[in-house]
């Protein structure tokens, strides 16, 4: 069910554009710019135009999604970095936050990049929403529910931790 309405939204070239715009919110980066290869069709990378706001925690992000991953090796950084790029442009009032990185870290070893984009777009716009942003209102709201759901089934266990002084949202907050 997370793709249903994927193919309907999917718009030819948007992810190339995104990758390619150049507006004035946005500073060259000296990573990528980004350049279709006639030989085979795939984005080559220089220079990438990214939002400063975004630029620095998504540079600090890249290594921590799934350190180590041979699929995730500087290719496979470059191809996240152009992702988690896209999607902040895609959806300027979200930008990047953390954990994006994660989602789609993902689904690039699931998945060819620009359907992954596709995917993290779906997923985001569609489920998460509220989700990721500075505030995170939408992830806080669901910590505090569960807390009550364990304090309601696991009343032994609330108390252990509130013992220990661990806040339950400490622990799922990752998940």
């Amino acid at each position: 069910q997370a793709f249903v309405g994927v193919k309907a939204r999917r718009v030819d070239k948007y992810y190339q554009n995104l990758l390619a715009s150049n507006g004035d919110s946005e500073i060259k980066s000296n990573h990528q710019n980004l350049q279709l290869d006639d030989n085979d069709g795939k984005i080559n990378a220089e220079l990438i135009h990214v939002p400063e706001k975004w630029k620095g925690q998504i540079e600090k992000d890249l290594p921590r999604a799934f350190p180590g991953h041979p699929a995730l090796d500087e290719d496979g950084r470059n191809a996240l970095r152009r992702l988690l790029t896209a999607y902040a442009r895609h959806n300027p009032s979200v930008g990047y936050c953390q954990a994006m990185n994660f989602f789609a870290g993902l689904l690039l070893l699931l998945m060819p990049e620009e359907n992954a984009f596709w995917t993290l777009m779906g997923i985001l716009d569609d489920y998460f929403d509220g989700y990721f942003s500075e505030d995170m209102i939408e992830s806080q709201v669901d910590q505090l529910v569960f807390e009550e759901l364990v304090r309601e089934r696991f009343p032994k266990l609330a108390n252990h931790l509130d013992y220990l002084g661990v806040q339950v949202a400490w622990v799922t907050g990752p998940w």
